[in-house]
């Protein structure tokens, strides 16, 4: 019998070479030196040794590529190595708009009216873009005209509001509490948790950014990407934050937002019916004193951001000491913004 090539080829990738390989070591051996490979039926084995060669061979390639944050190719492995390093990757930022907002009333009685949250304003021209006030805004009676109420730089946030609601299994090792869609505003977040189905009782979940200070009890909760950008909320363990427990029902208000689209949309807004009572007409925002138009909204980021942005972040470690660790702050906070 001959002896096989004393330097086997074992760095090939492409499947026509591997077979190919496959062919010349058998034909290496003087029982197969002269057999006409084409057509039989070692050679179709051939063929499949070829095949399960080049599945395992991709599937290592892939699987130590997406083992180091230089090499990776799934967004959701880039987001896993930088989160390793401390950068928290983000999708979609809601544009918001500072406005002067007014309400004539036909009654003067009040001191201040109330504009309830979530109110919607549109543009008289175009109603392409929404904007909502993420919280009620107090506004307070004009002392030359008492009829009029107003409130200066109240915020306004592009989207449209709405709510998912998740029901706690601590037995299920498995669950997750993430938002099925890559829409959603990851800046304004409103979280409750309720007691229980037949309980109204809530608590509310406030976004933990330094985690130093969080004692046991604190009602918490961070967000991070998980797969395809949603949003993924995390909860305390009874450690590090107050942890949930069985039929607790997590209600969390966002808003699905355009992204940086939303941006450079300027008033005046109106709102469309009468969110407060005895009020005489459509309440209107108009530009603040500096009258900018609305600005902060971005995209997700793409890979290649977050991996030239995690190693920088990490470099930083929160402070601001060289041109690279102000470079790495200002863009993980504003990222397609600026």
């Amino acid at each position: 019998m001959a002896t096989p090539p004393s330097q086997l080829p074992i760095a090939e990738l492409d499947y026509d070479q591997i077979l190919q390989n496959l062919i010349t070591f058998m034909k290496a051996d003087p029982a197969f030196s002269d057999y006409d490979f084409t057509g039989s039926g070692l050679n179709l084995i051939a063929r499949v040794l070829a095949y399960v060669t080049f599945y395992n061979n991709y599937y290592l390639s892939a699987a130590v590529n997406e083992s180091f944050l230089d090499t990776a190719q799934l967004r959701s492995s880039v987001v896993s190595h930088a989160r390793m390093l401390g950068y928290q990757a983000h999708g979609r930022t809601s544009a918001t708009y500072s406005a002067n907002v007014t309400v004539l009333m036909s009654t003067d009685s009040e001191s201040t009216v109330t504009l309830p949250r979530n109110t919607k304003f549109e543009l008289t021209t175009n109603t392409s873009f929404t904007f909502y006030n993420p919280d009620p805004v107090s506004l307070t009676q004009n002392t030359a005209n008492t009829f009029l109420y107003e409130s200066s730089s109240v915020e306004l946030v592009e989207g449209f509001p709405a709510t998912y609601r998740f029901v706690v299994d601590t037995n299920n090792p498995t669950q997750r509490f993430i938002i099925p869609s890559a829409n959603v505003d990851f800046k304004h977040f409103s979280v409750r948790v309720q007691d229980s189905a037949s309980s109204t009782a809530n608590t509310t979940f406030t976004r933990a950014t330094e985690l130093i200070t969080v004692t046991a009890t604190d009602a918490i909760y961070l967000v991070q990407e998980a797969y395809n950008g949603y949003p993924e909320f995390k909860f305390g363990d009874g450690i590090i934050g107050k942890p949930l427990v069985s039929g607790n029902i997590v209600i969390v208000d966002y808003y699905a937002s355009s992204g940086v689209s939303g941006n450079n949309v300027r008033g005046p807004f109106r709102v469309v019916g009468t969110p407060i009572t005895n009020m005489v007409r459509g309440v209107t925002a108009t530009p603040d004193a500096n009258t900018t138009p609305s600005n902060g909204g971005s995209n997700a980021e793409d890979i290649e951001a977050v991996r030239f942005l995690a190693p920088l972040t990490y470099a930083a470690q929160n402070r601001c000491v060289t041109a690279d660790d102000y470079k790495a702050i200002v863009l993980a906070a504003h990222g397609d913004d600026i």
